[in-house]
C-alpha cells in the first residue's frame, strides 16, 4: 500500500499575510483564484481576510498611527497644511483650523466604505 507524505503546513508571519493581503486589494482576481496562485486554501485565505476586517474595524479613529514628515516644503501656502493619506490611497488635506471630530467622522466614514 502506497502512501503519501504528509505535508508540512507552512507558517506565515503577520507581515507576510499583510502583504499578500495588500496584493490580493490591487488584484482584479477572486478569492479563490488568487488563493490559488499564492499556494493558500481558499478557506485559510478567507479566515486572514475576516480577521483583518475584524482588526480595522474594532480599530478606534483616536488611535496613533504612523507619522511621516515630508521636509522640504517652501510654499507659503503648504505652511500649516496637513495631508492624510489613507490605506486605499485617498489623500485628505486640512487646513489649519480642522475640526477634529469631522475628520474623525470622515475617516471613518471613507474607511468603512472600503
Amino acid at each position: 500500500m502506497k502512501t503519501t507524505p504528509k505535508r508540512q503546513r507552512r507558517r506565515y508571519s503577520k507581515e507576510d499575510r499583510e502583504k499578500i493581503l495588500l496584493e490580493y486589494a490591487s488584484s482584479d482576481q477572486s478569492q479563490a483564484g488568487f488563493a490559488a496562485s499564492k499556494g493558500i486554501s481558499v478557506t485559510t485565505f478567507q479566515n486572514w481576510l475576516r480577521k483583518s476586517r475584524q482588526t480595522k474595524a474594532t480599530s478606534k479613529a483616536g488611535d496613533l498611527i504612523p507619522v511621516r514628515l515630508v521636509p522640504g516644503q517652501t510654499s507659503s501656502e503648504a505652511c500649516g497644511l496637513i495631508e492624510i493619506e489613507l490605506p486605499t490611497g485617498l489623500l485628505i488635506r486640512l487646513s489649519p483650523g480642522f475640526d477634529p471630530d469631522e475628520l474623525r467622522t470622515l475617516v471613518k466614514i471613507l474607511t468603512e466604505s472600503c
